[in-house]
């Protein structure tokens, strides 16, 4: 059984918790059911290293975005239906984050630009299933890691 001497603070990320400081002879595997983990439920970031998924991971929390607008940088997908000839716009992220627009329904084509990025200046989503996969850098902004179907310019 894992001990602690009695009254430790582990005091966050200058002070982790470890397999070492629970006296555990190797890491633990921890198993979590759905739900269990949410933002709400946590005080502030936490940072997971290692981690391994023994089955599908889901995203349930997508962006439907109908018309011109913003793509929002607070869920991992958006899926666009352009309306017509739509201007779509992306603003800054945080540093190492990873967006995915993929267009879902073509009534005309769809023009991103990001507010800052490197190697491009738009993309353009012609076709049902075109799809990006952006990373943002805080010292170069969005870039392209993935591309199908998109004109990218």
């Amino acid at each position: 059984m894992a001990s602690v001497t009695p009254g430790y603070t582990f005091t966050g990320t200058t002070d982790p918790i470890t397999h070492t400081k629970l006296n555990l002879v190797a890491q633990p595997t921890v198993a979590l059911s759905a739900g269990e983990v949410t933002t709400a439920k946590l005080a502030s970031a936490i940072t997971i290293t290692q981690l391994t998924f023994g089955g599908p991971v889901f995203c349930t929390d997508i962006q439907a975005l109908s018309g011109a607008g913003a793509v929002n940088v607070t869920t991992l997908i958006t899926e666009v239906t352009t309306t017509g000839a739509d201007a779509l716009t992306l603003a800054d992220g945080t540093n190492g984050q990873f967006k995915i627009i993929r267009m879902v329904s073509d009534g005309g084509d769809g023009t991103l630009t990001p507010t800052t990025k490197t190697g491009f200046s738009t993309i353009t989503f012609n076709d049902v299933g075109d799809t990006v996969v952006l990373q943002f850098r805080t010292t170069s902004g969005w870039w392209v890691v993935s591309n199908y179907g998109c004109t990218v310019a």
